[in-house]
């Protein structure tokens, strides 16, 4: 059996070590490593579930191990797994069923350890985990999990003193494991994050690591070789700044109170299986845009986006002058102006419309309410397709949810500008 790893002359580095050396008890319930590529977290996974972890869990229930797919596991993971534990001579591999069998004889346990292999990172692949219980979880590429798949896991860890020993490559600070885990404080008490740098792997030649550290650059070697967790390359709207170009509900109301405001618009991007998106806008006298609420559900429909507006009017005092909406459903906008609203279709020009945007943020004439949450996360991480992905070169193909950046963003805002301020800066 042909495996990555020599586990003969592998040199380990003391960051290493030190979690080798650690207890299952001393573990915490979800344990993640992540950091740049080639730093040793996957060779590490498997040295320390092959030495204690699967050996002393096998007696207690089975054990799940996911990852991208089950092809990828098997390379990444259970080739030098197996040949740690003798290969055939003492494992059952059938990757039809996704089952590993390894013998109680080479694990010193009273129990064969039953193995569970499934691939994560489809939408349905949790079907494959329905109905068992697990008493540990070895996950590998952590970030390809879909969420379904990593919530349904876990309430599946039902044995006692169940945990979770996972790796990981960074990706950006919207992904849920990182808002869920690492930036949660909540969960400090049962999810450690261990952080590991390519000179971490003292088995990589410096001129390998050189190489490697020349192969990327921009965000994916803040990724890869920093292993930090950063937005993508290609945003669409690179120019928002999250630290200035904001302003709270106090600022806003305090605006208001100064007469600072000539006009009030909103937007909506009409949605139901998918969020609607709305927001509701204070125009200075300099033609600034302040966003002071957003609206961003899924199941809505025009009735309860018609009480939102109303209620926004009652809030600010005034009605809105402008409501400018999604032209795709002109019976949704009738319908707003039926219930008195000033709803008008929107200017839809995508390319024209996202540059009108990024050119009022490059001369800071856009404040994000820091109560619009929904509008913040499209802005840092909408972004224009890759080389390697569909839609490469357009300007109108994005990655990412659009909603609001259409509905609270490019509609009211371009559509402003252009039809009654005759896109004047």
């Amino acid at each position: 059996m042909k495996t990555m790893i020599d586990w003969t002359t592998s040199k380990w580095s003391r960051k290493h070590l030190d979690l080798m050396l650690r207890s299952y008890d001393d573990l915490k319930f979800f344990t993640l490593l992540s950091g740049s590529v080639r730093s040793g977290k996957t060779v590490t996974q498997i040295a320390k579930a092959a030495a204690e972890l699967i050996p002393q869990r096998a007696d207690k229930g089975k054990i799940l191990i996911s990852g991208k797919s089950k092809e990828t596991i098997y390379n990444n993971v259970l080739l030098d797994l197996m040949e740690l534990y003798g290969g055939k001579k003492h494992c059952d591999y059938n990757s039809t069923d996704g089952r590993l069998i390894v013998d109680k004889a080479v694990l010193g346990s009273k129990n064969d350890a039953y193995i569970r292999v499934a691939g994560a990172n489809k939408k349905g692949n949790e079907g494959a985990i329905w109905g068992d219980t697990f008493s540990l979880w070895l996950a590998d590429e952590l970030t390809l999990h879909t969420r379904a798949f990593v919530n349904l896991a876990i309430t599946r860890l039902s044995v006692e003193n169940s945990k979770i020993f996972a790796t990981t490559n960074p990706a950006d600070i919207l992904h849920f494991i990182y808002t869920d885990w690492i930036a949660n404080k909540a969960k400090q008490d049962v999810f450690e994050y261990l952080f590991f740098e390519l000179t971490d792997n003292l088995n990589l030649p410096k001129e390998y690591i050189e190489h490697v550290k020349a192969s990327f650059s921009g965000v994916y070697y803040d990724r890869m070789i920093k292993g930090l967790w950063v937005i993508a390359e290609g945003l669409v709207y690179p120019e928002f700044n999250k630290d200035t170009h904001i302003i709270t509900p106090e600022e806003f109301r305090q605006n208001i109170a100064d007469g600072l405001y000539k006009e009030f618009i909103g937007g909506v991007d009409w949605g139901y299986s998918a969020e609607m998106a709305a927001g509701v806008w204070g125009v200075t006298r300099n033609n600034d845009f302040h966003l002071a609420s957003e609206f961003y559900y899924k199941g809505k429909l025009t009735a309860d986006i018609i009480n939102w507006f109303k209620a926004q009017q009652k809030d600010l005092g005034v009605d809105l002058n402008y409501i400018f909406c999604d032209s795709a459903e002109p019976d949704r906008i009738e319908e707003m102006q039926l219930a008195k609203l000033n709803a008008y279709a929107s200017e839809k020009e995508i390319a024209a419309g996202c540059n009108t945007v990024r050119t009022c943020f490059r001369k800071d004439k856009i404040r994000i309410g820091t109560n619009c949450p929904n509008t913040q996360n499209e802005l840092l991480t909408l972004r224009y397709p890759q080389e390697d992905e569909p839609g490469f070169g357009s300007e109108t193909v994005f990655i990412g949810k659009d909603h609001a950046a259409d509905g609270v963003l490019r509609y009211p805002i371009h559509t402003y500008k252009k039809e009654i301020l005759g896109l004047r800066y």
